[in-house]
């Protein structure tokens, strides 16, 4: 196992970097990555940018960036209250210095790890194509060094009013991106309704976005419907055969007509994208339409005050708690103890779920009760082909043994044979063994006790066979007796390595159990489907993450291993001494049973 952590890194994604094409905006399946890692767009609308002084520029992107923020939108046409701050005029051609400003928005954007969304409308700015199309070539031209920003074509492209774009022009304006800057990505963003199956045909088949943009309907309801139409939108991509991010661009705001939303509204807004599978979602805000020269004008006129002192209680308290709330809908883990604990009515059933709501079965070949005389090595295999184990414990099969209804992985102060010291082992041996199946989801339980030493006793999902990936479910670590970890419940998951991209990261948390893990036997759980990896401390969840990479077919592991960069090394006293598994079982949900085949490789 490899223990490395990137905190939140599903969340928010805030990286300080330097030199050109430092920011780089990436799309993997449903998902937006920042420099090859998968990342949520937080954004906040910026529309008159281009009319701010550079002074309240830098303020403005100080504070939403303390705050979690990492991207905003910004409009090359946009003209309001007198104030006309386009970056290209009504013919698509450059209007200084308006253009300019852009640039150097962008450039400052780019060191600072932030996204750049730059829209056009059709209408009184662009009047016809040919200005689109001259438009488009103009930011294509003067924004290609830099890979932190997108285009969106057309702003609310289906509106029937001056606004609207139809599909053939959008095709051609998106073909025209392609042959300028075949790594630029757009959208095209729809007006204020759900999107219908023909609406994401039309876009991702027929115009060639690269990521959806829709506009929800703002009614009180709009918060608590965000989740299901999100989730409806990405079903709708499977069923026209193409998937990409959702991207809430452009939600509700207060000021737009007798619907004042509240931060409780906002946060909820954001939960719900997340937890329907978006890829970003914005803070959207603009005029106070029914008050006098709809002050506060926010976003849309950026003139003489900053953004931020204009944004009103509610407001700043959605900006302040964004952050927390993306959080927790990406992860949770517990704070605190248990509680109270499920009871026990039967063996052929989860712990945490013995009124079997999951409607499970039992999966043989990852289940077993230990009670031969010795390892079913028709669903077990000793050591890892692929790996050694961890310097300097070496892994030894003998190491293995099966005794008195529980599976024993021991670990040992003795040499180890002599090739091996060239490569780091010495001194130490340890024990593996992982199933001979492969699979993909399931909930998997045992009942173990870990090491009394500073040994690592690990339970934890991998492989590195299916081709483009190699990913790691890490259901638990636990270094016994290593000092500060004696109460530690340590769970992690992993990328390696995904088609598009050769870099690690990984997302961890732990749980401070108000028991030394290795005094006794508990029982521990995964729950891992498409959506969720859920763990589980004697029936009880403990953390929670949103699964957006972890959907190869893995194998289930058990060792025992020295982790001198984080546990220490296990006293000599200590040894030997033995992580012990009384037993494993496992689960399918039964209406994924046909297509179990599918999902195991053995």
């Amino acid at each position: 196992m490899r223990r490395f952590i990137i905190p939140l890194l599903l969340c928010v994604v805030s990286l300080q970097a330097k030199g050109q094409d430092a920011t780089v905006l990436g799309i993997e399946e449903t998902r937006f990555t920042l420099n090859g890692k998968p990342a949520f767009l937080l954004g906040f609308s910026y529309y008159a940018g281009l009319g701010a002084s550079e002074e309240s520029i830098h303020s403005d992107l100080d504070d939403f960036q303390k705050h979690g923020f990492n991207w905003l939108r910004v409009w090359a046409t946009w003209a309001s209250f007198g104030n006309d701050v386009s970056a290209i005029d009504a013919q698509g051609r450059a209007r200084e210095p308006f253009l300019g400003k852009l640039k150097w928005l962008v450039a400052q954007c780019d060191r600072r790890g932030l996204i750049v969304d730059v829209t056009l409308t059709r209408g009184e700015r662009l009047p016809n194509y040919e200005a689109h199309l001259r438009a488009v070539e103009t930011l294509v031209d003067a924004l290609k060094p830099y890979r932190n920003w997108y285009l969106d074509l057309a702003n609310e492209r289906d509106v029937r009013d001056a606004r609207y774009v139809s599909a053939e022009e959008l095709k051609q304006l998106r073909d025209r991106v392609r042959r300028l800057d075949p790594q630029r990505l757009v959208t095209a963003s729809f007006g204020g309704h759900d999107l219908s199956a023909e609406d994401v045909r039309e876009s991702l088949l027929t115009v060639g976005a690269d990521f959806l943009s829709p506009h929800r309907p703002r009614t009180p309801e709009s918060p608590g419907q965000t989740e299901a139409k999100t989730r409806e939108c990405l079903e709708l991509m499977k069923q026209v055969g193409r998937v990409a991010p959702v991207h809430h661009q452009e939600p509700f705001r207060r000021g737009y007509d007798r619907w004042e939303p509240v931060a409780a509204d906002f946060l909820a807004d954001l939960r719900g994208a997340v937890a329907g599978g978006a890829a970003g979602w914005c803070f959207h805000n603009g005029t106070q339409r029914n008050a006098p020269d709809q002050q506060p004008r926010r976003s849309f006129d950026l003139h003489s005050r900053r953004l931020f002192d204009q944004l009103d209680g509610e407001e700043r308290k959605s900006v302040a708690e964004a952050a927390k709330a993306l959080e927790a809908a990406n992860q949770w883990t517990l704070a605190g103890p248990l509680g109270e604990t499920p009871r026990r009515v039967t063996d052929s059933l989860p712990l945490s779920d013995q009124s079997d709501t999951g409607v499970w079965e039992k999966y043989e070949p990852m289940s077993d009760e230990f009670e031969g005389g010795s390892l079913d090595t028709e669903k077990w295999v000793c050591n890892m082909e692929w790996w050694k184990g961890r310097q300097p414990a070496l892994f030894k099969a003998e190491n293995v043994t099966v005794e008195h209804g529980q599976l024993l992985l021991t670990m040992r102060k003795e040499p180890v044979p002599e090739p091996y010291g060239k490569q780091g082992y010495h001194d130490y041996t340890s024990a593996a063994v992982h199933s001979r199946d492969r699979t993909c989801y399931g909930y998997f339980e045992v009942k173990a006790r870990p090491m009394n030493s500073g040994g690592s006793s690990s339970f934890w999902f991998q492989q590195d066979a299916a081709p483009g990936w190699a990913t790691e479910i890490d259901v638990f670590e636990i270094g016994g007796k290593a000092p500060g970890h004696e109460n530690k419940y340590h769970m992690n998951v992993h990328v390696f390595r995904t088609p598009t991209e050769k870099r690690h990261w990984s997302i961890g948390g732990d749980w401070d159990a108000p028991w030394r893990l290795a005094d006794d036997f508990h029982v521990y759980g995964l729950e891992w489907d498409e959506e969720n990896i859920k763990y589980y401390v004697d029936g009880v969840l403990v953390r929670r993450v949103r699964n957006t990479h972890w959907h190869q077919p893995l194998y289930l592991i058990f060792d025992s291993e020295t982790m001198p960069d984080w546990f220490g090394m296990p006293a000599d006293k200590d040894l030997p001494s033995t992580f012990r598994v009384e037993y494993v079982r496992g689960w399918k949900k039964q209406e994924k049973s046909s297509s179990t085949a599918a999902d195991s490789q053995h």
